[in-house]
């Protein structure tokens, strides 16, 4: 991972860095992966998932459910 600071800057609404990440396709694993890694190194973080959610991949259907539930607690 790599991590710009200053590219985005935090206000009151989102008082931690974002995070932007693309083109799921279908890879539910990976992107609960990545996801839980981006919270271990800064809990504040708020993730914006860009792109193509479902096609290729193992899960789309998962990847879809999962997208359409509740974010974590804290988040």
């Amino acid at each position: 991972f790599s991590c710009q600071p200053g590219l985005v800057q935090p206000g009151p609404d989102r008082p931690g860095p974002l995070w932007a990440v693309g083109d799921l396709h279908g890879w539910l694993a990976l992107a609960q992966s990545v996801e839980a890694r981006i919270l271990d190194r800064d809990p504040g973080a708020t993730i914006v998932y860009l792109g193509d959610v479902i096609d290729r991949g193992p899960d789309s259907r998962g990847a879809i459910d999962w997208m359409l539930s509740d974010p974590p607690a804290g988040s």
